[in-house]
């Protein structure tokens, strides 16, 4: 498992450090918290579903339960919101940092 500290990609999110799913299941979920993050977190973010939620409906909107794969479910709040893109399509890496 990588740790923050052996990040190969140099990549980190942004919210990473104040993203309340990881502060709230850090020790009640370690393994798969640290799973999620090095997929979603410390690699690319352009699939975290709550990311896509945060930039096109505020951070207040984010689910707390809601996992970074989760994009099906972030597509319906989108949906539902009357946003018809969802942010995978239109966002890369870059403009993220």
């Amino acid at each position: 498992m990588t740790t923050e500290s052996e990040n190969v990609t140099g990549f980190k999110c942004p919210h990473l450090d104040k993203c309340p799913f990881f502060h709230k299941h850090q020790d009640t979920m370690s393994v798969l918290a640290q799973k999620l993050k090095d997929a979603h977190c410390l690699h690319d973010n352009t699939h975290c579903a709550r990311l896509w939620i945060r930039q096109q409906l505020g951070k207040d909107a984010v689910p707390l339960q809601m996992m970074p794969h989760q994009q099906d479910w972030a597509e319906q709040i989108l949906r539902d919101a009357g946003k018809t893109e969802t942010i995978y399509h239109r966002t890369t890496a870059a403009q993220l940092r």
